[in-house]
């Protein structure tokens, strides 16, 4: 491949960083004696996870960079100071090309507003675009089943003469490096004895609430793990999760706390210590998946199926589809939370046993 300024242009939180990690891998392998810069958006204030606490010393990029980006009504003056920087930024840089690294299943006019804005800054070879799938038609009751985001980049690589592996056979792991093992091990360093139990990570968070199975069902599995496993829960997420994850131990009796405790390369190098992660479809889960461990995981019906399933072989998808999945909404409307409440803990606990044999 051809090209000495590849900027590689995507946003989003940790999931969808994570998604595209096996698409940077082939781009990494294809540009291999080329400086690689990766532009997203940042949002001030915001406690989003950045691509560069993900990849920073993963080798895939060689510079981060970022633009002001925010949403939301009263913000237009702060949205166009942020256009225009990333206006400059471009000029300045020149890339060539441009790798749009963004979700297809996005509302199409963002999509082509941005291309408009990049043809505008002068871009002229902009990659990605070949093979995207578009926003599939809305189906309450019945959401198409749409391959994982991850391979969707690699069609479009493929598209564009790239040469990528097969579905689900990218490289999706972050490169963990001894510095990244040397701050999870300080951290283990501050903890009680485990007594040599199994480590199971535990995903109970969301900031999504649509997302969340019920903390009396996480305490439950928790207490049916220890009492079958003599396992040793942790407890990974954000640190907002950290006042669910004091009262799940307090009332298992043992686990520790990795939410809000470690960095994000940190906390996959924990994981990597787990013998498989259970929980719910956050960002948490496909860092488990990064980090190499197989997920139980818990989906609601808000999406398309297979669209955010954890990446890699050996995962265990649990999901029911009510008449009101695909709904989109981040706050079930529905009494009862049917499609995560359909989810029992004996349904999951058999799935935990399948992985941890």
């Amino acid at each position: 491949m051809d090209g000495s300024r590849p900027l590689v242009f995507m946003t989003g939180s940790l999931g969808d960083t994570l998604a595209a990690v096996p698409a940077l891998w082939v781009l990494r392998r294809a540009w291999a004696d080329s400086s690689i810069t990766l532009l997203s958006n940042r949002q001030e204030g915001g406690e989003r996870v950045e691509p560069s606490q993900i990849l920073e010393g993963a080798g895939l990029a060689d510079r981060f960079t970022t633009y002001r980006s925010q949403e939301g009504p009263g913000r237009s003056l702060a949205k166009w100071m942020g256009r225009w920087e990333l206006a400059l930024f471009l000029h300045r840089f020149r890339p060539d090309p441009l790798i749009y690294l963004i979700r297809g299943d996005r509302d199409q006019s963002r999509i082509i507003r941005d291309l408009a804005f990049f043809r505008w800054c002068g871009l002229r070879r902009i990659l990605g675009l070949t093979g995207m799938p578009g926003r599939p038609p809305h189906q309450v009751g019945a959401p198409p089943r749409l391959p994982r985001q991850a391979d969707q980049y690699l069609v479009r690589l493929a598209a564009d003469g790239f040469l990528v592996p097969p579905p689900g056979e990218g490289r999706a792991d972050i490169a963990l490096g001894p510095q990244d093992v040397a701050r999870m091990d300080q951290w283990r360093r501050t903890l009680a004895n485990d007594g040599g139990r199994p480590w199971i990570a535990i995903g109970p968070g969301s900031k999504m609430p649509a997302k969340r199975w019920e903390e009396a069902r996480f305490a439950e599995l928790g207490r049916r793990l220890i009492a079958t496993y003599n396992a040793q829960p942790v407890i990974f997420g954000g640190s907002e999760d950290e006042p669910l994850a004091l009262r799940l131990i307090a009332q298992w009796g043992r686990g520790f706390i990795a939410a809000g405790q470690l960095d994000v390369r940190a906390s996959a190098a924990a994981l990597s210590r787990c013998r498989f992660y259970v929980g719910n479809d956050t960002g948490t889960m496909h860092l488990a998946a990064a980090a190499g461990i197989p997920c139980v995981a818990l989906f609601s019906a808000r999406d398309y199926p297979g669209l955010w399933e954890p990446y890699g072989d050996g995962h265990i998808i649990l999901r029911h589809d009510p008449p009101c999945a695909g709904c989109g909404q981040q706050i079930c409307p529905v009494s009862g939370h049917p499609c995560l409440s359909a989810i029992s803990v004996d349904e999951v606990f058999e799935a935990c046993g399948r992985v941890f044999s």
